[in-house]
């Protein structure tokens, strides 16, 4: 599983996803072993309940990133 967003461990299940602790915008998905950031659509934040970017108002997340400090 990814650390707290930098530098992530390596992966072992292609495709898998995990939220990126903090940032609500983004998430990691396993790409031939390795943990790529990957950003949500406009509009979208990456809702950890169904591990998908889903749209804004329906997600709880609290984004600590440095691009927001707003509770979404």
């Amino acid at each position: 599983m990814p650390n707290s967003g930098t530098a992530p461990d390596q992966c072992s299940v292609d495709n898998q996803v995990e939220p990126i602790p903090g940032d609500c915008k983004a998430f990691h998905r396993c790409r031939d072993g390795d943990w790529i950031r990957q950003p949500c659509s406009q509009g979208l934040l990456f809702d950890s309940a169904i591990y998908t970017c889903n749209f804004e108002n329906l997600v709880n997340c609290i984004d600590t990133s440095a691009a927001s400090h707003v509770q979404q």
